[in-house]
């Protein structure tokens, strides 16, 4: 009797066991087979036809600032007195250059190297010291360089476009730049007969190229042997150029 119950409770409960393995299996394997059919498939990648441009704009700007490099050198028999030579000249320029407030001074390089004899021996030292001036007043700049020539000598004299001018006429440019682009873009979508285009990549630089050369003191000496006499000022031009290249994707 306890045997047919054993064999009973065996017989009833085990069909049922095999019938939850096989509906977990029918289960599953549609779901595996629709993740490898979707691993497998692309996408269709799409056809980029992308054109490489670029434009330039620029204008013709007057030169309005001025620098002009000037210096002293000193020779001494040791360095210490060399030193109070050289003070004393940079001090009485800065003195002077103050009466010019629209004018700005500053410190340029300073060198010193010793003197050798023919044995080889340090018999003295030399220094050359610089001071810069710097200014959109150029009428002010003309009559500083004319005093300090009393005390210094003239390397060099360069007239540029400022910084203040520069932005502006930059920010002009660039304006203008990107309509020029914009309108060759427009150009190569037509002839290509695209839609529509997009832009990919867009970069802008600016360049300014002066027509004035530097002076420099060998061109200036005849306004150097005059004491006290301004000196000649011709500003010239400067071209300012803003310059765009990119490229943009045809539809």
């Amino acid at each position: 009797m306890q045997f047919y119950m054993a064999a009973t409770y065996h017989l009833v409960s085990h069909p049922p066991m095999r019938l939850k393995f096989h509906n977990l299996f029918l289960v599953v394997l549609p779901i595996s087979l629709g993740l490898t059919l979707s691993s497998c498939t692309s996408p269709t990648q799409p056809e980029h036809r992308i054109i490489e441009l670029q434009a330039q704009a620029w204008h013709e700007v007057n030169n309005d600032e001025a620098v002009a490099i000037l210096y002293t050198q000193q020779q001494a028999g040791n360095p210490q007195q060399l030193n109070q030579l050289i003070q004393q000249k940079l001090n009485t320029a800065f003195a002077i250059a103050k009466k010019y407030p629209s004018v700005k001074i500053s410190s340029g390089q300073q060198n010193t190297s010793p003197i050798y004899n023919q044995r080889q021996r340090i018999t003295g030292w030399t220094t050359h010291a610089e001071i810069i001036l710097k200014s959109t007043d150029l009428k002010s700049v003309s009559e500083l360089l004319g005093i300090l020539q009393d005390q210094l000598m003239l390397q060099s004299l360069k007239f540029q476009v400022s910084t203040q001018q520069r932005k502006q006429v930059e920010n002009q440019l660039i304006t203008e730049v990107s309509k020029i682009f914009q309108q060759r873009a427009t150009i190569a979508q037509q002839a290509w007969h695209s839609s529509n285009y997009e832009l990919v990549r867009f970069k802008i630089l600016s360049n300014t190229q002066s027509t004035q050369p530097i002076i420099y003191q060998s061109a200036m000496g005849d306004a150097a042997a005059t004491a006290s006499a301004p000196a000649p000022m011709q500003a010239g031009q400067s071209q300012i150029i803003v310059e765009a290249t990119g490229s943009v994707q045809l539809k």
